[in-house]
Parts: C-alpha cells; sequence; structure tokens
C-alpha cells in the first residue's frame, strides 16, 4: 500500500476597498464553507484565509485539505501496462492519528467569532421585532444562542487549543457594522430589514449545524461526550425551522408598503 495527497480544493476571490464590508466578507466566508461542504469536505477540512492588503483590498481563500489516503499497489497484466487491483484488499480506513490542536484551536476561534457575531445580531431582532408574532421565538433563539455562544467559550478553554483574539475582534466589529444597514437605512426601520436579518442568521446557523457535526465526528478523540452534540446538532435544525418560519412570514411583507398582515 502506498500513501497518496491528494490536491486541495480552492475557492478564492479578491475584492478592492468598497466592494466590501466585515458583514460580507463573514457571508463570504460562511458560503465558501457551505461549497465545500457540498462537495464533500468535512467542516475540521476546511482552512479560511482572509489577508487584508494596506489599500484596503481583501482577499479570500477557502481550501479543502483532503486527507492522504492508502492507496493499493497494483501490478501490470502480461504486456498490456494495465494493472489489476487486489480483489481481497481490506477498504480504507480513515487515517489514524490525534487531532492537531493548533488547526482545532484555529477552527475553533473562526465558530466563536461567527457565535458572537450572531448573538449580538440574534439580540438586537429580539429586541427590535417585538411588534411582529414571532417576538417570543426571536427572544427565545436569542437564549439559546447566547448560551451556546458561552458553550463554545467554554470549550475552547476545557480543552486548551490555540485561539486568536482578532478574529473575534473582528467578528464583534462585524456585528456592530451591520447595524448600518446594507438598504442605506438607518434612521427607520426598512420593511424587508427582517428578510435581511433573517437570512443572515439561517447562514450563522448553518455554519454551527457544521461545528456540532464536526463535535460529533471528534468527540471520542477529544474525551467529549459526543450525545451532548447529537443534541446540539438536533436544536439547531431545530432553530433553522423556526428561522424558515419567520423568513416565510417577512419575505411576504418586506417588498410592500403599508402591509400589515
Amino acid at each position: 500500500m502506498t500513501l497518496y495527497q491528494p490536491e486541495p480544493v480552492e475557492i478564492s476571490t479578491r475584492m478592492r476597498p468598497g466592494e466590501w464590508t466585515e458583514e460580507s466578507l463573514g457571508a463570504l466566508v460562511v458560503s465558501y464553507r457551505e461549497k465545500l461542504s457540498h462537495m464533500g469536505a468535512a467542516a475540521a477540512e476546511i482552512d479560511v484565509v482572509i489577508d487584508h492588503d494596506d489599500g484596503g483590498g481583501v482577499s479570500v481563500v477557502a481550501s479543502w485539505r483532503k486527507p492522504a489516503v492508502e492507496k493499493e499497489q497494483t501490478e501490470p497484466v502480461g504486456d498490456t501496462g494495465l494493472v489489476a487491483m487486489n480483489p481481497d484488499a481490506a477498504p480504507l480506513q480513515p487515517p489514524a492519528g490525534v487531532v492537531d490542536k493548533k488547526l482545532f484551536g484555529l477552527y475553533l476561534s473562526d465558530h466563536l467569532a461567527g457565535a458572537t457575531a450572531g448573538q449580538g445580531r440574534i439580540e438586537r431582532m429580539a429586541g427590535a421585532f417585538t411588534d411582529t408574532p414571532f417576538h417570543a421565538e426571536l427572544g427565545a433563539l436569542a437564549t439559546q444562542i447566547r448560551e451556546e455562544r458561552d458553550y463554545v467559550r467554554a470549550l475552547v478553554q476545557d480543552l486548551g487549543v490555540p485561539r486568536r483574539t482578532p478574529r473575534r475582534a473582528a467578528a464583534w466589529l462585524a456585528e456592530r457594522a451591520g447595524r448600518l444597514k446594507l438598504n442605506r437605512r438607518v434612521v427607520s426601520r426598512s420593511p424587508m430589514t427582517l428578510v435581511l436579518e433573517t437570512e443572515f442568521m439561517r447562514s450563522a446557523i448553518i455554519g454551527k449545524l457544521g461545528l456540532w457535526q464536526t463535535l460529533q465526528d471528534l468527540a471520542g478523540d477529544l474525551g467529549l461526550d459526543k450525545s451532548r452534540f447529537d443534541t446540539l446538532a438536533t436544536k439547531a435544525r431545530e432553530q433553522l425551522a423556526t428561522l424558515d418560519q419567520i423568513h416565510e412570514y417577512a419575505r411576504r411583507r418586506g417588498f410592500y408598503t403599508d402591509r400589515d398582515s
């Protein structure tokens, strides 16, 4: 058997000054992670590098670092140059090893930054949309997401993995930058604000679900209780279902004037 290292898969872009905000940058990173996940990448195999240049531009590179796999040695058949696989070969197994604490720490730092931004956004939504039929659901979501954010922060500390404070600071700034709406309304609330806010939160919950799924896979190697992440993954799907209902309500009203029903 030989070890074969597949080439990484990359998605990248570069944006000039004025073409991006911290909030749109965060949404772009989430979308890149989702695209690689749909290709088959596990969340722990995805690495995102964000590089800011001195002129105000930014580049984003999302990479799927495919793990090395064992490849069956083959022998030529006669003089044809063709090779035959061993029919009795055992199926390939995942590579053995230990969790890379540095990589995993960076991964958790990304999610802690995202959770910080998501917490601020959902709490703002809960306070701003008390005049909708979903104010109770938004309040419940805010409580759940705050508790989950605190859990991720405690997890980083308990596991003793490296953490990158600048990523948390960037998320804090991005969440506050989000208060200046992309729809250009600052003083009054636009009818489509709830549509946009709900879409941002759905992307955040999808990313968080990926975190719980990754921890489901790694729980044994990290000495953690897998059932905890089973429960959190189920809760994330329930949160998505709630946001889907809110989005349906919002999009049917967000592009009309003077429509209350």
